[in-house]
């Protein structure tokens, strides 16, 4: 007789002499953890991203999912529509959504989706006007954002409304008023300023939430309102001369507090800053020896003059190596010089700077290396000048135009001589920027052409505007 022994473990049972199997595996299933987020879109505006849906990051955790068979391993992100990235930043009227695939330990995995969103407006245009300009901002942006508005197309004096402007969500939705670019316009340069010249009110940009505003006057003197100035417009009086004027402008919409501002200060010279031209002096042969006399002109023994030198030669290779002031020492040409250096020109072209003597007439003489053919002197001094910068351009090209750019500041005195070589007269094309009272302030201090020298010379004088930081000089000649 054999006996048979069975153990059974744990799972197992003995009925009717048959072994049978436990409880059966149960079907894998991935779900939203209890208490999680089912994905879902939000709500975004155009330069969002869909990083930026409500509760985005929560979403796609692997703690926001569950499985009965093990842990989750992996959460993979897929992103529909026009999303190509968590961060991708989405303009207006595009698509933004997400899809999820959830894998356990086990490697079970299951899909979510998001759906998709369209992308909504930061901020419209809804009204535009006369210096009007509506907004109308999207109630999900939150207050801290940043909104940026360009504005554009202005000309005149409203020109300096061209640019971009950030303001926070907030601050346009304020109650309040408010203002950051007003100004006082005025023709020319702020060193000319004088009596009887016209400054005119620029209100500048302001933010309501109403858009109807009304905006008042007033300009002060010294911080003193000046009686009667109450307008758009103010023409400077004997008592503003060497005093600072600014401008201040009330804005009131009928709702909220009325809110003030003042313009930056507009200082009025106690005299401009301009040039006194002595005249010029032509010599058809030979260096050239002129007697210049400043009687009555204002000029005081001390004071610095300029003098432009021309010389034109007969071969290349020449420079000017100075003047001289009544016969006294060689005064070297300051720092640039326009010399004919081995080029076919035959040119050249210098600034000396010589101290006024005590004398009213005085006598000053060019001295080039060689003779030149043909020279010139022009005199000239810039009362209140405190730097000078010397520029020389050569054209040996045969061209008719010479150009130097100049980095100039509002309100710089340009002292420009030149000379053709060939052909009819030179003339200025401009000077750009240029605006002293409304056009080119040049010089009539040139050498009168004649028939036997028709081809030479020019001594102009040119001033920047106040919104000029940049000249770009041409000289031409026919």
């Amino acid at each position: 007789m054999i006996g048979v022994g069975i153990a059974l473990g744990q799972g197992a049972s003995q009925a009717g002499g048959m072994i049978s199997a436990g409880p059966p595996r149960p079907t894998p299933a991935i779900t939203v953890a209890t208490g999680g987020l089912v994905p879902a879109v939000s709500r975004l505006y155009e330069g969002q991203s869909t990083a930026d849906m409500v509760d985005y990051a929560t979403m796609i955790s692997a703690a926001n999912f569950s499985s009965n068979i093990g842990p989750i391993a992996s959460v993979d992100v897929t992103f529909l529509g026009s999303a190509t990235a968590a961060d991708a930043p989405l303009a207006e009227g595009e698509t933004a959504g997400f899809s999820l695939l959830v894998t356990d330990s086990d490697g079970n995995s299951q899909t979510f989706s998001s759906g998709l969103t369209t992308v909504e407006y930061l901020y419209r245009d809804v009204t535009t006007a006369t210096n009007e300009l509506g907004l109308d901002i999207n109630d999900l942006v939150d207050d801290a954002v940043n909104i940026t508005f360009t504005l554009s197309g202005f000309t005149g004096d409203n020109i300096h409304y061209n640019d971009d402007y950030t303001f926070t969500a907030g601050y346009l939705r304020a109650t309040n008023p408010i203002t950051g670019t007003q100004k006082i316009n005025f023709d020319g340069l702020a060193a000319d300023l004088e009596e009887a010249d016209v400054l005119r009110a620029n209100e500048g940009l302001w933010v309501s939430d109403t858009g109807a505003l009304t905006l008042t006057h007033q300009f002060m003197r010294d911080g003193v309102a000046i009686a009667g100035a109450t307008g758009p417009t103010h023409a400077i009086t004997a008592a503003d001369i060497g005093t600072a004027l600014t401008l201040q402008v009330t804005a009131d919409d009928g709702v909220n507090p009325a809110v003030t501002t003042t313009s930056g200060a507009t200082q009025i010279p106690a005299s401009g800053l301009s040039h006194d031209f002595l005249g010029s002096a032509y010599n058809g042969s030979g260096d050239a020896s002129n007697t210049f006399d400043f009687s009555g002109s204002g000029i005081q023994p001390g004071d610095t003059l300029y003098i432009g030198c021309l010389a034109q030669h007969t071969n290349n290779a020449r420079q000017i190596n100075g003047v001289r002031l009544n016969g006294g020492p060689l005064v070297a040409p300051r720092d640039e010089t326009a010399n004919d250096a081995a080029t076919s020109t035959n040119v050249c072209a210098c600034w000396c700077e010589l101290t006024a003597p005590a004398s009213p007439t005085m006598t000053i003489a060019l001295e080039s290396n060689v003779a030149p053919a043909r020279s010139m002197l022009a005199v000239y001094r810039v009362p209140g000048a405190t730097t000078v910068t010397d520029h020389a351009a050569v054209n040996d090209t045969d061209s008719d135009t010479v150009s130097s750019t100049i980095s100039t500041a509002a309100g710089d005195v340009i002292l420009a001589i030149a000379t053709d070589k060939d052909g009819a007269p030179a003339s200025w094309t401009g000077v750009s920027g240029n605006t002293n009272r409304g056009g080119d302030r040049f010089e009539a201090g040139s050498q009168a052409i004649t028939a036997t020298d028709a081809n030479y010379t020019v001594a102009y004088v040119a001033t920047t505007s106040s919104d000029s930081v940049l000249a770009a000089l041409n000289l031409s000649g026919a």
